[in-house]
């Protein structure tokens, strides 16, 4: 372990650190999401409510705030230096950071890449009863909101580290309605196209060489003809997420197939 390391995990041991950045999100979250809905990539709502947060708390004298401010900077040095592996043996005090980091969905610099990070060691973590229900209802809040396509693999590793969910009747009702493109990776959708009769299959390849196979879906349960793509329904966010999590979690064993 080199000094740079060392001093991390003594840092990372410090559960007053945690706590203080914990306390930092509290105070902040009601204020960040009381603004109005942000641009894609508007980090001046949690900015301005972080550093209004920290003022009510100067009296703090950690080292990051001392090395990189009390403020979203601060906050976001420390939620890199936790998202880095590993963590020390006691580190239940990193888990609670990393859930409230991800339950109030900090929207700053870079906080995609930590959140899928802090995914990433929460798995590997040891876990409570609370943190696993907490870790659930995030998984499922992913699916209904959506997210980043790494920050989704990683919710989508968790859903079979936390098996059963408690909602797989939606997840499987979600994913029976979802459309799917070309773009989906995996063979999955090829399966599903070679199921199509004779008529539908030459529909699909004709329509997709002229137009581009993005420009046309196809229903995962087969029940419906092709569609365009512009005239999906806004639920097919939702749709599609479910299925991609559900084929993860049958191919992990987790979920059955079921019998055609």
């Amino acid at each position: 372990m080199n000094d740079e390391e060392t001093l991390r995990q003594a840092e990372l041991r410090h559960v007053e650190n945690a706590t203080h950045w914990a306390g930092i999100i509290d105070r902040a979250e009601s204020e960040a999401r009381a603004v109005s809905p942000p641009r894609p990539c508007d980090y001046k709502r949690w900015t301005e409510a972080i550093a209004r947060a920290c003022g009510k708390d100067a009296v703090w004298l950690g080292s990051y705030w001392i090395i990189f401010g009390n403020n979203a900077e601060g906050l976001m040095a420390y939620t890199a230096m936790v998202a880095r592996p590993v963590w020390p043996e006691e580190h239940q005090h990193l888990v609670e950071f990393s859930l409230r980091f991800l339950e109030a969905d900090v929207m700053l610099f870079r906080s995609g890449y930590a959140k899928k990070n802090l995914l990433q060691r929460s798995r590997q973590a040891r876990l409570s009863d609370d943190h696993k229900a907490r870790l659930r209802q995030l998984v499922r809040r992913t699916l209904l909101q959506g997210t980043g396509m790494d920050e989704f693999r990683e919710y989508c590793r968790m859903a079979v580290k936390l098996s059963p969910l408690g909602f797989e009747g939606e997840l499987k009702e979600w994913a029976a309605q979802a459309y799917l493109t070309t773009e989906i990776p995996g063979i999955e959708l090829i399966k599903i196209i070679t199921q199509l009769d004779e008529k539908a299959c030459e529909r699909w390849v004709t329509r997709t060489r002229n137009r581009g196979a993005r420009y046309y879906a196809v229903r995962s349960d087969l029940s419906l003809p092709l569609v365009k793509v512009a005239d999906l329904p806004v639920e097919n966010k939702l749709w599609r997420s479910a299925w991609l999590m559900l084929q993860h979690l049958r191919r992990c064993g987790v979920i059955a197939e079921e019998a055609e």
